[in-house]
């Protein structure tokens, strides 16, 4: 056995040369985070973990104001267990101004791009979190699995230039990556799995964020994974009581639940994107592209949002509800596909109590969950143009609107006593919409 001060002189020296080779078998269990503080401290802020398990009885904090620009690296497989409540790692640094160059001090920027990158983390702990960044200045979370834990990864206080990619965030029992009244700009998610979390997947709660990206992505079943009522979804921005969120871009993602398929586990109020604000204030400025998105009770719902735009998506299998938009303004919802696909008596396009909207070029096929495939109810200065409907028993229907209009569509498919437009037209305008009848 190495006595305890050559053994330290050894590990200083692994350190220093950037690769840190250490057993902890003999020591105490759940104790692997003060030891690998120790390590980072003497390694300057670097350190190499070697290939292992390592017991975690508290969090590893991470001081940038020590450490300044930090890297945490796994020198092959490597997994944290973390036994105790909080964050396996939290990264804390001093950033309290935006991301102006000029406004940052010179301490802020030593601490630039702490890094966490090719580690596990497993809970054994209820109340065990994964990580947990506040106060800095574009980190770097990449390549890290996240298991079992409460809230896989959480942004606090205030961040900036947050890059988020190639994780698997996975099977967790809060959120996979929580904005959490956060005062962010400048964050991307990309390339990650973000599944089988029951409180949600990406989840923005308040804050003062912009420039949110989330792109190539699969998110998946992040609600409950059974019949139990939910209110969250895959993505959920949330500015109910109080925060304030725009310039989001969410791109090219696979987003879906399995409400069809096991509908045990169908989550009801569930939704695949789900963005809420208030009163006095509506998030704004967002682009929806590209996404394919399944499975779920709502597929895409905004309430109190505007500005936005929803294109070029592809919705289908839906429990019952593919679009729902609710007291919002100037959504333009253009050339998206809808199909129940293998459900049938599903799927509906519901716009209430909105106005200045555009729903162009729409596909609808075989929407059955409600009268007509795209629903119209108190809106005002509101335009369905160019859609084309087929399987559903009506195309359009007209519900307490004024100065709405639905202008050359064709609705085919539709059962006898099937129209292609319905409900009060007076003060609307209908023109070029062609209706077939299956008996024709």
């Amino acid at each position: 056995m190495i006595n305890n001060s050559i053994a330290s002189t050894l590990l200083a020296f692994a350190v220093s040369v950037g690769f840190v080779q250490v057993c902890f078998a003999d020591d105490a269990p759940a104790t692997d985070h003060v030891k690998l503080a120790r390590l980072l401290e003497e390694g300057n802020g670097s350190l190499v973990i070697p290939a292992g398990t390592y017991e975690f009885g508290g969090t590893l904090e991470i001081d940038l104001t020590s450490h300044r620009a930090t890297s945490i690296r796994a020198g092959g497989p490597v997994t944290i267990l973390m036994k105790a409540p909080g964050p396996a790692i939290r990264v804390t640094g001093t950033l309290n101004s935006s991301a102006d160059p000029q406004g940052i001090s010179d301490d802020t920027w030593l601490e630039r791009m702490p890094l966490i990158d090719g580690i596990g983390i497993l809970g054994a702990h209820e109340e065990a979190d994964g990580i947990e960044l506040v106060q800095t200045m574009q980190a770097v979370v990449s390549r890290v699995h996240i298991r079992k834990v409460r809230n896989a990864i959480t942004l606090s206080q205030r961040n900036r230039n947050v890059i988020i990619s190639n994780v698997h965030v996975y099977h967790n029992s809060g959120i996979g990556l929580l904005l959490n009244e956060v005062n962010l700009h400048q964050i991307n998610v990309a390339n990650s799995h973000i599944s089988y979390n029951r409180e949600g997947g990406i989840v923005v709660r308040g804050g003062n964020v912009r420039n949110l990206h989330v792109t190539g992505c699969d998110i998946e079943a992040n609600m409950p994974n059974d019949t139990t009522p939910t209110e969250s979804g895959n993505v959920f921005i949330d500015c109910r009581e109080s925060g304030s969120v725009a310039e989001v871009a969410i791109t090219g993602n696979t987003i879906q639940h399995y409400a069809h398929y096991a509908p045990e586990k169908q989550a009801p109020g569930g939704a695949n994107i789900r963005i809420v604000g208030r009163e006095d204030f509506q998030p704004n400025m967002i682009t929806i592209t590209g996404n394919v998105m399944s499975d779920t009770h709502t597929h895409l719902h905004l309430k109190k949002v505007v500005d936005t735009t929803v294109l070029g998506n592809t919705f289908f299998t839906t429990e019952p509800t593919d679009i729902l938009v609710e007291e919002c303004a100037r959504i333009a919802l253009a050339n998206n596909v809808l199909n129940p696909r293998e459900s049938s008596g599903t799927g509906q396009v519901v716009i209430r109590n909105s106005s200045n909207c555009t729903l162009l070029g729409l596909i609808c096929h075989n929407l059955q969950a409600s009268e007509a495939a795209i629903t119209l109810q108190n809106c005002q200065a509101t335009r369905v143009s160019q859609c084309i409907v087929s399987g559903s028993p009506n195309g359009v229907k007209l519900d307490a609107c004024t100065n709405c209009s639905v202008t050359d569509c064709t609705i085919t498919g539709l059962p006898a006593g099937g129209n292609a437009v319905i409900g009060d037209v007076t003060g609307n305008e209908v023109d070029d919409v062609t209706a077939v009848h299956l008996a024709e």
